[in-house]
């Protein structure tokens, strides 16, 4: 192979043509619903539709372990990108960071790829590449570029903090922005509800699954939590409705 050739990654490394739905299930664990397949398919597509992806689901729907399963699948194909992702909590950093250690860290998947151990705010690869996590409680956004922007629960991020990380992606050759939530009654509600009413107005591709397609979900707590709670925040929290 001369030096200006692009490497067969195809044959160098195999988990990256492997379907996502198998990658997620032989590296994470999981069996992924039909919709979270599509979510993270969209996440790692390079298609002009895709470039802009937002997602509204009820909790415990698996969209972190998505977002994180997609990231680790674009940083085995390219160790030179640089995402930067704003979460709505320390909790929903957290679980990001659970959920993709352990994939970073697969020697099989990412061998002598990494610059030190991971942090739940940070981890480098040696390519170049790095994922950078800032919570909502953030003061500011320190300068820099990205080429992926991803807002987990966008409801819980303050205005300006999502107005300083829209730009992060400008210079990027493939940029990409991905925002995530439960439509619930935060700070930030008016703002994603305004993007998932108006997503095709605004070049974002709609992602949502049910509650059916959530297999790992006890149908029997479901049904006790409806009678405890409210309609409305039971549909919301539950279903995935949209707070009034």
């Amino acid at each position: 192979m001369s030096h200006t050739e692009e490497p067969d990654w195809r044959q160098i490394f195999p988990q990256v043509t492997l379907q996502l739905s198998d990658f997620a299930s032989i590296y994470a664990g999981i069996t992924p619903s039909p919709g979270q397949i599509d979510f993270m398919n969209a996440i790692v597509s390079k298609a002009p539709e895709h470039r802009q992806v937002v997602a509204k689901v009820h909790r415990k729907a698996g969209k972190t372990i998505s977002v994180a399963i997609a990231f680790a699948r674009l940083f085995k194909h390219d160790p030179t990108l640089k995402i930067f992702h704003l979460s709505g909590s320390y909790l929903q950093a957290s679980r990001l960071y659970d959920y993709f250690k352990p994939l970073v860290t697969n020697r099989e998947l990412f061998p002598d790829a990494l610059i030190g151990e991971p942090t739940r705010y940070w981890t480098k690869f040696k390519k170049g590449g790095c994922l950078e996590v800032l919570t909502a409680s953030a003061k500011s956004i320190r300068g820099g570029d990205a080429d992926i922007l991803s807002i987990d629960e966008a409801v819980l991020v303050p205005m300006n903090l999502i107005n300083a990380a829209w730009p992060l992606i400008r210079a990027s050759k493939f940029p990409k922005r991905i925002v995530t939530s439960t439509a619930s009654a935060e700070i930030n509600l008016e703002w994603f509800i305004r993007l998932w009413q108006n997503a095709s107005k605004l070049s974002f591709d709609r992602h949502e699954w049910p509650e059916s397609e959530c297999h790992w979900i006890n149908k029997e707590e479901s049904e006790l939590a409806k009678l405890m709670l409210d309609s409305q925040t039971y549909q919301i929290e539950y279903e995935g409705a949209i707070a009034e």
